[in-house]
């Protein structure tokens, strides 16, 4: 039981008008419900019937000035008792009452018992009476102080098995203030009356372990009851199909069907761990959460190293990424030793390789050798046998004629001379037989031959000048003469200084002959020795001026006839003008021509004049005009 009061002062002086309205509503609602359950042959009804009836009566006063006292008073008992004995029958009433003039009181009250007769009823009635009177002012001042405490006592009571107890208190206090222009008062007043019964039957639940098992998890049916559906699947690890269960038959004597269709359930067994090439003979046949070692392969030269894997419920093995395997290296120190062996192939070698030993740099290349690093880690096979090379790769100089030297035949790791040759200057230097001749080869320079220089009539002596030991000269004949052909022009400069004999021998350079195509120009440049001179003129029959040539060399080896400006000649070279035939000219008794004013070189036609015929066998005929001024030919 509990018991809330609250009290509240408001006091007000105001105002200016008068005004007075009062309303009443009434409103009155009937509900009526009816279900029946039908459950293990036993028929239950549950009839609710819901009247509310509701006045509002409003009537709302304003004076022009007012003082107004309001004082609001709240008090609320709660009381709840719950007993439930074996003959399950509960009954439940409620009565609430509420009155608020600014003064509101209000009383609940409930008892509930209850039985085990496997029906329980339940009356509920509640009446409340309210009636509020409120005034409001249009300036507000507003103080609110709430105060909540809740207190709820419930006792339950079940024969011979548990009591439960459970206490609930509310308390408000609530404090408020207002100032207002404007005043209403409204007055509420509602009853209303609800009445439940019920009856309900609990549910036996299905057994849930027959579908339970080591590999099987089927918790998913723990409680299922009548009409309910669950599922049952693999554990974690297993593998296998999932399986839908009902649980059939009455509420109470319930079970699981289809329970011939239990599921199966195998382990998931890992295949695969480790990268490919490694060991991983101990990981057949484990499942999920078992743990295997994956190693490098034994008897195959690797280091040996391994890794813990565990099979996960994917059906894979997981590690650290698998074993790192490599294999063992052969050190150096156990090569094969000997002179001039080179071994150089064989650096990093690991077990299960080979590699090839010959001979290092200066040394003969004679058969080669196999070595191979064992399984174990050590290098087994034999030396080659290497004997010192001789030095073969000799500079470029050597095989020319300024250097020679003492190097043929020298081993590997000897030493040699080179200098210079007859007839060439420079110091001479020391060279090493290494991989290849070391050593800087002598500067050698050829000596300028300065005897026995060519010599004859129109031959340059001194074009040969400058020409060092075995160099060769071309010899040249000098302005206006030309080599005699058939002669060799090339001569040696020898390593005692002085040329080689020669028959080299000059002449005078011969101009061709000038060659003219045009008969109207003539000349006499034909055979002309180098500074000759000639004429080219007109032919006779033409008229014009004549041009004095002279024979020239322009180039080396070239003779030709050249005009006062250096220019090479032409039929156009000289204008040549043909001179008027009046000679001969057809003077006979019907015969008519075109030969007047034709000239030397031209030609004309003679034919017979209008009422004359040609005698038998004659015809048209041409004549000449010659360069003696006369025409030719039979008229």
């Amino acid at each position: 039981t509990s018991t809330a009061t609250s009290t509240t002062m408001t006091t007000s002086t105001i105002t200016t008008s008068t005004l007075t309205a009062t309303t009443t509503t009434t409103t009155t609602s009937t509900a009526t419900s009816t279900t029946t359950t039908t459950s293990t042959g036993t028929t239950t009804t549950i009839s609710s019937t819901t009247t509310s009836s509701s006045t509002s009566t409003l009537t709302s006063t304003t004076t022009s000035t007012s003082s107004s006292t309001s004082t609001t008073t709240s008090t609320s008992t709660a009381t709840s008792t719950t007993t439930t004995t074996s003959s399950s029958t509960s009954t439940t009433t409620t009565t609430s009452s509420s009155t608020s003039t600014r003064t509101s009181t209000t009383t609940t009250s409930t008892t509930s018992t209850t039985t085990s007769s496997t029906s329980r009823t339940s009356t509920t009635t509640t009446t409340s009476s309210s009636t509020r009177t409120s005034t409001t002012t249009s300036t507000t001042t507003t103080s609110s102080t709430t105060t909540s405490t809740t207190s709820r006592t419930s006792t339950t009571t079940t024969s011979s098995t548990s009591t439960r107890t459970t206490t609930t208190t509310s308390s408000s206090t609530s404090s408020t203030t207002s100032t207002s222009t404007t005043s209403r008062t409204t007055t509420t007043t509602t009853t209303s009356t609800s009445t439940t019964t019920s009856t309900t039957t609990l549910p036996v639940p299905c057994d849930a372990s027959v579908v339970n098992s080591g590999s099987v998890d089927g918790t998913d049916c723990t409680g299922k009851i009548h009409g309910q559906t669950c599922t049952v699947h693999c554990r974690y690890g297993y593998q296998g199909s999932s399986q839908v269960y009902t649980c059939a038959g009455t509420s109470d004597a319930a079970a699981l069907e289809p329970l011939t269709a239990i599921i199966l359930c195998e382990a998931i067994e890992c295949v695969g761990a480790g990268p490919e090439g490694t060991d991983n003979t101990s990981c057949v046949g484990k499942t999920v959460g078992e743990y295997c070692t994956v190693s490098c392969p034994s008897g195959q030269g690797y280091v040996p190293a391994s890794e813990l894997y565990e099979c996960e419920a994917d059906g894979l093995w997981h590690g650290g990424g698998g074993p790192a395997c490599t294999k063992r290296p052969c050190p150096s120190s156990g090569l094969p030793l000997g002179s001039g062996i080179d071994t150089s192939a064989c650096d990093g070698l690991v077990a299960g390789e080979t590699c090839t030993v010959g001979c290092g740099a200066g040394y003969e290349l004679g058969p080669t050798t196999t070595v191979s690093c064992s399984l174990a880690g050590a290098f087994e096979g034999l030396a080659p046998t290497c004997a010192l090379a001789e030095c073969v790769d000799f500079p470029a100089e050597f095989s020319g004629p300024a250097v020679e030297h003492t190097c043929a035949g020298v081993l590997y790791g000897e030493i040699c001379a080179a200098y210079c040759a007859q007839g060439y200057v420079g110091q001479a230097e020391e060279m090493q037989c290494g991989v290849t001749l070391e050593g800087n080869a002598p500067n050698c320079t050829a000596v300028p031959c300065s005897a026995n220089f060519p010599y004859g009539e129109g031959v340059d002596a001194l074009f040969c000048n400058g020409t060092a030991t075995n160099e060769i000269c071309q010899m040249r004949c000098v302005t206006g003469y030309e080599p005699v052909p058939g002669l060799d022009d090339a001569v040696v400069c020898g390593a005692d200084g002085s040329f080689a004999s020669t028959d080299f021998r000059c002449q005078p350079g011969t101009c061709s002959d000038l060659v003219l195509a045009n008969p109207a120009v003539k000349s006499n440049c034909q055979s002309k020795l180098y500074g000759e001179r000639c004429i080219m003129s007109c032919a006779d029959g033409y008229e014009g001026d004549p041009l004095v040539l002279d024979c020239s060399s322009p180039a080396y080896g070239s003779f030709l006839f050249v005009d006062a400006n250096g220019q090479v000649p032409n039929d156009t070279s000289i204008h040549c003008a043909g001179q008027e035939c009046t000679v001969n000219i057809p003077k006979k008794l019907g015969v008519v021509h075109d030969c007047v004013g034709k000239v030397t070189g031209e030609t004309c036609t003679a034919t017979s004049d209008v009422g004359f015929d040609y005698d038998s066998g004659s015809g048209p005929t041409v004549l000449s005009c010659s360069p003696d001024g006369s025409f030719t030919g039979d008229l």
